[in-house]
């Protein structure tokens, strides 16, 4: 076999292993560095070969680093060489492995596409070793969707019982608001009550006022009408008493005993003849005046009464 056609061979099992991966890769593959180097894989795995073939040389070395055969793409006639699986660059190359010859071929293959010629056999063990880490971290995500929908299950709880809450509270707002508005009717009610009261307050001091006008101007008139009285009254006082002095005089001995009598009988009568009443001190002088000109039993119990009158009244005979 050729190494021209052992490549053939590898680039076509790369293809398949391609469709494979492409068919059996979710859709919803998470993580870009490993997305995007499948698809920048899969992109040059697929690409069509160029119509011009490249000279290219190629030989089988040993990579002094890794210890694997691999195989190095010589673009030019220089000293330079590249291992596919760990980028080693060495001049000059080392010893071609035994056996192996070097031959100059002309292949088909684009030349910055050189690490694509890596065997099934060396990208199986960094696939697996991919799948693995992808399989944790979507196990990973699993777990941290899980506990995520627990928390919104329990989040969701707790968002019914504080709208609960809110509707008992709102509940509890439209109550005192209904309250609130029925103590500020009332609260209206009594300021018109308060303001009525005050206008019937104001009028009554009006009133008031008017009536202590009249009332002062009423007292005035009624203390100088009194002043009058008082000087009326004297003078009456007087004339009643010279009256019942010269009645006196006109009364019989056994009329003046009794009198006497009365007087002994009222001995606090020590008031002035200016204080006898205006009515009493008539009656007397009436009573005086029909005992003496008609002498009559009832004239006498008549006068009798006028002198008990006038001696309790304070009058003292002459």
């Amino acid at each position: 076999m050729t190494p021209e056609h052992d490549l053939r061979l590898r680039l076509e099992e790369a293809r398949r292993i391609n469709r494979l991966m492409r068919e059996q890769m979710p859709r919803d593959l998470p993580g870009g560095e490993w997305k995007g180097w499948m698809r920048q894989l899969s992109d040059l795995l697929e690409a069509p070969l160029p119509a011009e073939p490249a000279r290219e040389h190629f030989v089988h070395w040993a990579c002094p680093k890794c210890g694997r055969q691999r195989i190095n793409i010589r673009h030019s006639e220089q000293d330079e060489w590249a291992c596919a699986a760990c980028d080693l660059s060495a001049t000059p190359p080392p010893a071609p492995v035994a056996g192996d010859a070097q031959v100059a071929h002309a292949i088909t293959v684009p030349p910055p596409a050189h690490w694509l010629w890596m065997s099934a056999v060396d990208l199986a063990p960094r696939l697996d070793a991919l799948e693995a880490t992808e399989r944790e971290r979507h196990a990973k995500i699993r777990e941290r969707l899980h506990d995520l929908e627990e928390r919104c299950e329990t989040l969701q709880a707790r968002c019914n019982l504080n709208a609960d809450h809110a509707a008992k509270l709102g509940n509890r707002a439209d109550a005192a608001c209904k309250r609130l508005d029925a103590l500020e009717e009332r609260a209206a009610f009594y300021d018109d009550c308060i303001q009525s009261h005050i206008k019937r307050l104001d009028a009554a001091e009006r009133d008031v006022s008017g009536w202590k006008t009249d009332h002062a101007s009423s007292a005035a008139a009624l203390a100088s009408r009194i002043t009058y009285g008082d000087k009326e009254r004297g003078a009456l006082a007087e004339r009643v008493a010279e009256n019942f002095s010269a009645l006196y005089g006109l009364l019989s001995d056994a009329d003046r005993a009794r009198c006497r009598a009365a007087l002994l009988r009222h001995p606090t009568a020590t008031l002035p003849p200016a204080t006898v009443p205006m009515a009493v001190a008539q009656e007397a002088a009436e009573a005086l005046l029909e005992t003496t000109l008609n002498q009559t039993a009832t004239n006498t119990r008549r006068a009798r009464r006028a002198i008990d009158a006038l001696v309790a009244a304070g009058v003292k005979p002459p």
